[in-house]
């Protein structure tokens, strides 16, 4: 519903293939109305990144909080005079790198020398600059179009060992609170959480290991081979069916192949 050409064309985009593979629940219950073949497979890597002590020593003191999104103002903004209340109290002890957005990097109440930004950039890039990192902090207002959104963050910053500092929306149904991530609903809880790491840092280093150990054991390219391959000789078994249900969906299509 989000790209007008898509809804301009009467979801051609979904009814005009045999199947449609998504990455969440969400997306396929939106999709399933315009094609019935609809297989989920949640977002996963390809291989697990080196550890960060055999990868790139920590470099910094304090505690480096990573924040990398696309149209995300609606998201934090509700959150930043709180998160800046964070940062003054010690703002020799944060320091938070910033990919795509430059507003959210203008608004960090930090000196200079706390803050980087990269602007849009190349995905290595970007993982890079994750990877230097502490903390992933994911806000999400609680609205249709992100509740359609995958984890595919938290699984990348896990994979780095970053602490998850990531609100309930969508993040609750694959992280644990205390456990693989630090979960929040509103500004208060956020600040808890910086605050409870700030006295004990080591509380971060430990959501880390944990938030990688979740990759590792449940968010690989590989845990999916035997479903995915079961999946795909399926639709492949069925694709006369599947081409029928096509020209069901579309009939003007009769006419052009005949």
């Amino acid at each position: 519903g989000f790209w007008k050409s898509i809804t301009e064309s009467d979801y051609l985009t979904f009814k005009l293939v045999h199947a449609v593979q998504v990455s969440t629940p969400e997306i396929a219950d939106a999709i399933r109305p315009y094609n019935p073949n609809v297989q989920v497979f949640s977002n996963a890597l390809d291989a697990l990144p080196l550890p960060r002590s055999e990868n790139q020593p920590k470099q910094h003191q304090g505690l480096k909080i990573f924040f990398g999104a696309l149209n995300r103002e609606n998201d934090w903004k509700p959150l930043i005079d709180g998160l800046n209340q964070v940062f003054r109290d010690d703002p020799d002890f944060w320091s938070v790198a910033v990919v795509h957005d430059r507003k959210f990097y203008d608004s960090l109440d930090l000196p200079d020398q706390q803050k980087s930004f990269l602007g849009l950039c190349a995905y290595r890039d970007y993982i890079s600059v994750m990877a230097q990192c502490d903390i992933c902090f994911m806000p999400l207002a609680d609205i249709r179009f992100n509740r359609m959104k995958s984890d595919l963050k938290a699984v990348e910053a896990g994979a780095h060992g970053l602490a998850l500092l990531a609100s309930n929306v969508v993040y609750q149904k694959s992280l644990v609170d205390g456990e693989t991530g630090a979960l929040f609903d509103d500004v208060e809880g956020l600040q808890q959480h910086l605050r409870s790491w700030k006295q004990d840092p080591s509380q971060v280093q430990r959501l880390g290991e944990q938030a990688r150990a979740w990759v590792s054991s449940s968010r690989l390219a590989s845990h999916q081979v035997a479903e995915r391959y079961l999946w795909y000789q399926h639709i492949c078994g069925q694709r006369q069916k599947l081409t029928d249900q096509i020209f069901e969906r579309v009939p003007e299509l009769v006419q052009l192949c005949s």
